[in-house]
């Protein structure tokens, strides 16, 4: 087994928290938008009757958001891989 780390790690993935550029930079805010797209998919599964084991990513599409969020993900999978999304209603 190598046990050997590697000496320097680069990529969108290494930062610090210096280098993030404060907790704006890392924060998402739901907007009205983004809240009626993901309303709009849930009363869909709940009109279909779907259990909740039998919900799949294809169930909710978030049309109306889905660029936005695609970009978000990417964010997340090659980039800094770090996000805080606020203003889901508790």
């Amino acid at each position: 087994m190598n046990t050997t780390l590697p000496q320097h790690v680069t990529g969108g993935g290494v930062w610090t928290g210096a280098q993030l550029g404060g907790k704006e930079a890392i924060c998402f805010d739901l907007e009205t938008r983004h809240l009626a797209a993901i309303e709009a998919d849930l009363q869909s599964v709940r009109r279909r009757g779907l259990e909740t084991v039998s919900i799949e990513k294809s169930d909710f599409t978030l049309a109306p958001i889905a660029d936005e969020m695609q970009t978000l993900s990417n964010g997340l999978q090659h980039a800094r891989g770090l996000l805080v999304v606020r203003g889901f209603p508790v």
